[in-house]
């Protein structure tokens, strides 16, 4: 049976408590179902059992068309597998982040980004596709000004400012950088980088949704 094409996050966790021998931390690598933020604070509720001693971290997250995208990096790093029942790797962060940028998904959760370089697609796919992938709130034909909503909060409200800034209570941010600033008060996902594109709405779509409409083979 063909499996059925639905958005998951695939996600990089790590528990403070589950190190290798040389002290690094081991990985797992897990999906939840949906797209969305709260779909992948669901997922680490779950996981956070009586049997683990500390919440799970979320270091990488990305939004992928089907569940294959795990399968295919369980496969990736099967030598690097500690038990074959269960999720968890001996690998470094780094090398399995590699992998996520080769499979060009949008970034939902990427702890090294930099807030100013956070942008729509995962850092080095931009850098590829410069021309193609970058765009202006005016491209999108929102003028300077306009009203955007959090869509985890519809009392929290920014506005477009030239180019791709916005602000917020007489404030300039980024997109990712305002989204980052609301989570961290809500106590989610803290000292990590969002994309801030999927989480300001105008018209009832993502600034995401516009930019894939305006270019859907970005």
């Amino acid at each position: 049976m063909q499996e059925q094409n639905t958005s998951v996050v695939v996600y990089i966790i790590t528990n403070e408590y589950y190190r290798s021998e040389d002290g690094r931390p081991i990985i797992k690598i897990g999906f939840a179902g949906g797209s969305t933020i709260s779909d992948l604070e669901k997922r680490l509720k779950q996981l956070y059992s009586t049997g683990v001693p500390s919440e799970f971290i979320c270091n990488y997250a990305i939004v992928v068309k089907s569940r294959r995208v795990e399968k295919l990096l369980h496969d990736i790093f099967a030598d690097y597998r500690i038990n074959e029942n269960r999720e968890f790797f001996k690998i470094s962060l780094k090398t399995v982040k590699s992998a996520l940028l080769l499979s060009g998904a949008e970034f939902l959760i990427n702890q090294d980004e930099d807030d100013e370089q956070t942008s729509v697609t995962a850092k080095g796919k931009v850098e590829q596709k410069k021309n193609t992938n970058t765009f202006t709130f005016e491209e999108l034909g929102i003028s300077k000004g306009t009203e955007l909503a959090y869509t985890r909060d519809s009392s929290k409200v920014c506005y477009a400012d030239d180019n791709r800034k916005v602000i917020y209570n007489d404030e300039k941010y980024s997109p990712s950088g305002l989204v980052k600033k609301f989570l961290e008060e809500e106590g989610t996902f803290k000292n990590t980088s969002v994309n801030g594109w999927m989480y300001l709405l105008y018209n009832g779509k993502t600034l995401y949704e516009l930019w894939k409409e305006r270019c859907p083979t970005c």
